[in-house]
């Protein structure tokens, strides 16, 4: 009777492990949500209450099989030490993590890989990506820069695998405050960004040499003036005086220009002081569990790189 019983409940364990492969215990792609974590402790604590009554002369006593499909039956400290040092963990969806650990989290540098290819190699902190670091996505983008609690946020670039590229501020996720977007294309906007488009004063400046300098709203151009380069002369005739080009902008056109920047600095201002205080009670929330000792696993992402 102790036999069934034994071989009931580790099967039990490897069916419901088996059936969480695809899952992420305990760190998903940025943007997914997993309860893999809970579900692997479950089975883990399973097997081991089978394994008592299964050694007493049952068939069943040997070790579950170490792979399930393309995962692993169960999360696997493959070497070193993976719960305070550092060490090479394999994780039950095929994910992989080599570097420091604190407390079975992710603590320090270290480089975490996902089965499809995607890997963060950076700094971790209580199995968050925090500080600098490097996520290279399945589509080929690239984002080198830094991490509060697993979204971006300070300074750093993205290198889109199509050739864009924008470098500057980054905030909850998102281009936000001053920076400096490239295209492919050749065209190029500096100036200043708000939820990832172009909004406040900027100058975008075009392949073929023409300049706007001016206010952008949401991404649209808004006041300002466009400044085209010097259109040459002809090889025999001398220019007419309307191919000349248009003036610059004059000092009254930058003090409307300027007046105007500060009042969408103002209430830019004010968004940023409302985002703080969300994001000091954010902070807050996170690191009181983290405190009281969070549960070994992998990363918990907030949202996946996407754009």
């Amino acid at each position: 009777m102790v036999k069934i019983y034994a071989h009931s409940l580790l099967c039990a364990a490897l069916v419901l492990a088996a059936a969480h492969e695809g899952g992420e215990p305990g760190h998903t792609h940025e943007g997914d949500d997993s309860a893999a974590a809970a579900t692997a402790t479950a089975a883990t604590a399973a097997a081991a209450a089978a394994a008592p009554a299964a050694e007493a002369g049952n068939a069943f006593a040997a070790d579950p099989p170490d792979v399930v499909s393309e995962g692993y039956a169960f999360d696997s400290c493959e070497t070193g030490d993976c719960e305070d040092g550092e060490g090479f963990m394999k994780y039950s969806t095929g994910d992989k993590y080599v570097g420091g650990f604190k407390g079975g989290n992710q603590h320090g540098e270290g480089t975490y890989t996902f089965e499809d290819g995607e890997n963060y190699q950076g700094t971790w902190k209580n199995g968050n990506k925090n500080g600098k670091g490097v996520y290279t996505q399945a589509n080929g983008d690239v984002y080198t820069g830094e991490y509060v609690f697993n979204v971006r946020n300070g300074k750093g670039t993205l290198a889109f695998a199509g050739g864009d590229s924008y470098t500057g501020a980054w905030k909850g996720g998102r281009m936000t405050g001053v920076g400096a977007f490239t295209w492919a294309v050749g065209d190029k906007y500096e100036g200043m960004f708000r939820d990832d488009v172009r909004h406040g004063k900027g100058v975008y400046s075009m392949s073929d040499g023409s300049v706007f300098k001016g206010i952008f709203n949401s991404g649209e151009f808004g006041d300002g003036k466009w400044v085209t380069p010097p259109r040459s002369a002809p090889e025999t005739d001398a220019a007419p005086e309307s191919a000349d080009a248009p003036p610059a902008l004059t000092s009254e056109d930058n003090s409307a220009i300027d007046e105007l920047a500060e009042a969408m600095q103002e209430e830019a201002n004010e968004q940023k002081a409302e985002n703080e205080a969300v994001d000091a009670a954010a902070v807050e929330a996170t690191e009181e569990p983290a405190a009281a000792g969070a549960v070994a696993g992998g990363p918990e992402d907030a949202s996946r790189d996407e754009l």
